[in-house]
């Protein structure tokens, strides 16, 4: 999201804003994007952000995930009737759970989308509210560097595309190819558009960190009217950044709230078909490699999910250690403070905060911290034992 400066023209590099376009238009292909962007906000002669929103709901947008929904149905009904692509998955009990479990994913799916629809102003809100906090905040592109969105989404975006590549390659039908490429694409823009959320916000909390680290002490050789004119300046300062962190963690709140479905059924259809491409690729390796595509195929699966995971889980961590870290800066301004009204404003800030604990889950089920991960590898781990020994 690009800041808006007041009074100057946005100072944002024009590869940034290609890539804001770039990533807003893949996204809308994975559906999982479907608001319109204002890109005469991007490209316009003056480049500077006005009080016009930056997202704003699309009924386009809601219609092509209401496509995508219909082409899951219609190929998920004609994967019963493919004779060909029956054949392939029904000759084992393996392939039947496979079956299930594919469609099973693809449900979660279709309940992602309709997620999105109906919901879909909660993020418009907030990607709009990101505009207003750097408003407040004077944010300059030095503090917002974004060099982690680029190579995070075209690293993501690569090891996707050699995935579905190999896909070609290992299914014999199209439609064995679809039913799993629109399951994937979705659930890769769920995972990787929360991350980079997440990130933004864990940015804003830091810029609010260092306006706190660099608040300026009145000066003692000041005169009186200086220094009660000072002294209010400050506090006004100090309410400004509460304020503003208060709608920093307001936008944590109902971003967490938007992404809790999503991101369940996403995780759990990584789970399970993690479960089952980890058997296979035991299986492959059992057998003598024969199959050298699928193995490659399997192994990339494995990867890009595990990596969109780490990145999710460490920025979750991140966050709630910024949160904490917060409070420790205050109290380090308030030992240098010299005004009592002024240390009674930090004081009061630096309470307040104690109600603020930032805690990122999936619907109050599953925690998003690095314990997911624990979690996910014990589980991956138990029902592989089963699978073995069925």
């Amino acid at each position: 999201m690009l800041p808006n400066i007041p009074g100057k023209k946005s100072n944002y590099s024009l590869c940034y804003r290609c890539f804001t376009l770039f990533h807003n238009i893949v996204l809308k292909l994975c559906g999982v994007s479907p608001w319109t962007l204002n890109t005469s906000q991007l490209f316009g002669k003056n480049c500077a952000f006005d009080n016009r929103s930056f997202c704003t709901t699309s009924h386009i947008g809601s219609v092509y995930n209401m496509l995508i929904i219909i082409i899951i149905l219609v190929l998920n009904y004609y994967s019963f009737f493919d004779k060909i692509y029956s054949s392939y998955f029904y000759q084992t009990k393996v392939g039947i759970m496979t079956m299930a479990i594919m469609f099973a994913s693809n449900l979660c799916v279709i309940l992602i989308l309709l997620v999105y629809i109906i919901r879909q102003k909660i993020l418009v809100r907030v990607f709009n509210r990101f505009m207003d906090l750097d408003k407040r905040l004077n944010v300059r592109e030095h503090e917002m560097k974004y060099s982690v969105h680029y190579i995070l989404f075209f690293v993501n975006l690569f090891i996707f595309t050699a995935i579905h590549i190999l896909l070609i390659l290992q299914f014999p039908t199209l439609t064995s190819v679809l039913i799993r490429y629109v399951h994937s694409m979705t659930v890769f823009g769920v995972i990787l558009q929360y991350s980079l959320i997440l990130i933004m916000i864990n940015k804003r909390f830091k810029v609010i960190q260092s306006r706190i680290l660099n608040f300026k002490k009145v000066k003692r050789n000041m005169l009186g009217p200086e220094v009660l004119v000072s002294h209010q300046t400050a506090m006004n300062n100090i309410d400004n950044l509460k304020s503003t962190y208060y709608a920093l963690f307001k936008i944590c709140q109902k971003v967490e709230n938007f992404y809790g479905l999503p991101i369940l059924f996403s995780i759990l259809a990584i789970v399970v078909k993690a479960i089952f491409m980890v058997y296979f690729m035991i299986s492959e390796i059992m057998g003598g490699l024969k199959g050298g595509i699928a193995m490659f195929y399997y192994g990339l699966f494995v990867l890009q999910h595990s990596f969109l995971l780490i990145i999710l889980t460490s920025t979750v961590n991140k966050i709630i250690i910024q949160n904490e870290k917060t409070a420790r800066i205050i109290l380090l301004v308030v030992d240098k403070c010299t005004n009592q009204r002024t240390k009674a404003k930090w004081n009061k800030f630096s309470s307040d905060l104690l109600s603020l604990k930032i805690k990122i889950t999936s619907c109050d089920i599953v925690s998003l911290d690095r314990t997911l991960l624990m979690l996910i590898s014990g589980c991956i781990s138990t029902y592989l034992i089963i699978i073995f020994q069925f």
